[in-house]
């Protein structure tokens, strides 16, 4: 039996499927300003049909012309757009997203039945679902997208505006090469780790605006992306004038300290994939006792977890914390080096174990630096690593000790050390 004579009726059925997913999210009724539901102007059916358009154009048009698919596509955007008219007479705040979807569905259906494109047919299939899928979902995602967009405020937008047009404009312009005492530094490489560091905190920033104080393990998780010494200064505060909550406001801690640690395999893999690949066992044994430790005192917490402390998070794409890291990661870098040449392994953990002391980030992102450039060997690096983590570690713990107690302390340095232990002995042996 040849299958391929049945590729087009698979296809024909993808196409199908994604516009009744599609139109099954904009079957349910929406609530408007009057309090009454309201249903979108197309559902399951409209969208499944509006996909089979797409995909029966698709095929005709290997018989009469691509002109049949601009045609189709054009029907089903007029009739989206004469009943938008039609709906806005009757409702005000009436917007055109099931509208774009809707042609968005119809294109997805030609993509899916195109049979002449220079793809094979499995990997047609899967970007058409991989796109009514991301349809889907952004179509769902309505109350979140609003949520967050009341939240965010002038200052964010300024700050990351900013922040993308010395990224795109210009970090390109920067030069590429070796300057400074002992070549230390390569200005757009440092813009590039600059770009790094600001993007995975802010993704952590941009969690906190979404879900906002959700429970202290949760804005722990959520600010040790950001900040995880934040965490902790704002979290001890807590525990001072708390100590009934010690137990849940040292797993929010313990949590946010632990984050790092996934955090240095991320960023070791953009830089150098042989030291990320080294750093996997580690980084694995260090994160899963970081969270039992988590779990551990959350459980033990014999009171009702309070409310979250605020943890003052600055936007990582502001100019001024952009600059700080691009300036520490600039001076460990020169660091690092000297201590290379001068000193050689002894030298570089002496320098990580004080670069850990304000930042873990820039340390791992110039060993990886080192491996990549060949400038040291894979064990070097891999040390460098985990002495900037224990050092970094260490500082938080006597953060937990001076703002929050001995007893918010100790718990603060059973759980991370736990984890530092964890993952040092699976360095020794990985």
């Amino acid at each position: 039996m040849n299958l391929e004579t049945y590729e087009p009726f698979v296809s024909l059925a993808v196409a199908a499927a994604i516009g009744l997913v599609v139109g099954l999210e904009r079957e349910r009724p929406v609530a408007e300003e009057s309090g009454k539901p309201r249903r979108h102007a197309a559902g399951a059916r409209t969208f499944t049909l509006a996909a089979l358009v797409g995909g029966t154009a698709a095929w005709l048009a290997g018989v009469y012309g691509t002109w049949i698919v601009v045609a189709a596509v054009f029907a089903v955007g007029a009739l989206a757009a004469a009943s938008h008219l039609s709906e806005a007479r009757r409702s005000e705040a009436h917007g055109i997203t099931t509208e774009v979807a809707l042609v968005a569905t119809c294109l997805v259906g030609v993509w899916t039945c195109s049979e002449g494109l220079a793809l094979p047919h499995a990997t047609r299939l899967v970007s058409a679902a991989a796109l009514g899928v991301a349809t889907t979902a952004l179509l769902s995602a309505k109350p979140m997208f609003r949520r967050f967009a009341s939240r965010i405020v002038q200052e964010d937008v300024v700050a990351t505006t900013k922040f993308l047009v010395v990224a795109v404009v210009v970090l390109p312009l920067l030069p590429d090469r070796n300057l400074g005492p002992l070549d230390a530094w390569n200005p757009r490489h440092i813009g590039w780790m600059v770009v790094l560091v600001a993007g995975i905190s802010f993704v952590g920033y941009v969690a906190a605006r979404l879900f906002g104080r959700r429970g202290l393990l949760l804005t722990g998780i959520i600010g040790g992306l950001v900040s995880s010494t934040a965490v902790t200064a704002a979290f001890a505060t807590r525990a001072r004038h708390s100590p009934a909550a010690i137990q849940v406001l040292a797993g929010g801690v313990v949590a946010a300290c632990t984050i790092m640690f996934p955090r240095i395999g991320i960023e070791a893999a953009v830089v150098d994939v042989q030291l990320a690949g080294s750093l996997i066992g580690p980084v694995a044994a260090a994160t899963l006792v970081g969270a039992a430790a988590t779990l551990a005192l959350v459980r033990r917490s014999k009171t009702e977890a309070p409310e979250p402390s605020p943890v003052e998070l600055v936007n990582p794409f502001e100019l001024s914390s952009a600059l700080w890291f691009g300036g520490l990661f600039a001076l460990i870098g020169l660091a690092v080096r000297a201590a290379d040449v001068y000193l050689g392994a002894g030298g570089l953990y002496l320098a990580s174990a004080v670069a850990g002391l304000t930042d873990v980030d820039a340390i791992t992102l110039n060993a990886a630096t080192l491996v990549a450039d060949g400038a040291t060997d894979l064990e070097t690096a891999r040390t460098m690593v985990g002495v900037g983590a224990a050092s970094n570690t260490c500082v938080k713990v006597g953060l937990a000790f001076v703002l929050g107690g001995a007893r918010f302390g100790r718990r603060i340095a059973i759980g991370t050390g736990a984890a530092l232990i964890a993952g040092a002995a699976v360095l020794l042996v990985w």
